[in-house]
């Protein structure tokens, strides 16, 4: 069910596709988020899952959210 999905979305705080939207496709999203929490875009890794199995993207989760957050950094410099 969505709410179902939506909810693991919100605690674990990945978005995650494992072949659901095209076949042989895997994705992980984490959010960047501004200073004040709101989501303002993603940052994903997607490949063919013979290059990249779902288990392998899963383990770009801590370099991802890495990155958003250095991104988030470089969003609040250039709004002021």
């Amino acid at each position: 069910e969505l709410a179902e999905e939506l909810d693991k979305i919100a605690t674990s705080g990945i978005g995650t596709d494992n072949e659901e939207f095209i076949q042989g496709l895997v994705a992980v999203a984490v959010p960047i988020r501004a200073q004040n929490g709101r989501m303002v875009a993603t940052l994903a890794t997607h490949g063919p899952v013979i290059r990249m199995p779902f288990e392998l993207a899963l383990g770009h989760v801590e370099r991802l959210r890495a990155a958003a957050d250095e991104l988030a950094i470089g969003l609040e410099g250039m709004s002021r």
